[in-house]
């Protein structure tokens, strides 16, 4: 049978932070893998996409209590899962009694924010500070992010900027 605490057991969620993942483990190959699977005992499209839903959902809350020093009291969803009612409903449900908000909700664009992040970086880039933090990133040392390779405006910009 196909069942979230199988999924749960993937060996990429149990590797300690820090760490990222996308399509590269849980994309087309993964999909196909389990509709396979579940296809075979029977279940139907809307059951594998709903075990999948779960899946996520649990997923999250397990890594915030495996990895987190301790739950948090609110939680700002993002990326393509934050506007599924869904998956956002089994996660208040499995993260309560943190509050679940958008981006939106604190002021940021959901479409913006990876925009606004490497503003942030670009930021910090130009004015020589670091802009990483290695026990989120596994870096030996904090550095400063990039290369920055000036045009014929640069100067009237770090002019205008520093106004």
């Amino acid at each position: 049978m196909l069942s979230i605490q199988e999924l749960l057991a993937h060996p990429y969620l149990a590797q300690s932070p820090p760490k990222t993942t996308g399509r590269e483990q849980f994309g087309a190959v993964f999909g196909a893998e389990v509709w396979a699977r579940a296809r075979a005992w029977g279940l139907g499209g809307e059951d594998v996409v709903a075990t999948l839903t779960a899946f996520t959902a649990a997923s999250i809350a397990d890594a915030y209590r495996r990895f987190l020093p301790h739950m948090p009291d609110e939680v700002i969803r993002g990326g393509g899962g934050a506007s599924n009612p869904t998956l956002v409903a089994m996660l208040c449900e499995r993260l309560a009694p943190a509050t679940i908000t958008s981006h939106e909700a604190v002021g940021l664009s959901s479409d913006a924010k990876e925009a606004v992040a490497f503003a942030v970086l670009a930021y910090e880039t130009i004015h020589g500070r670091p802009g990483n933090l290695p026990r989120c990133t596994g870096a030996g040392q904090r550095v400063v992010l990039g290369k920055i390779t000036p045009g014929r405006n640069f100067q009237q910009l770090m002019i205008e900027e520093s106004a």
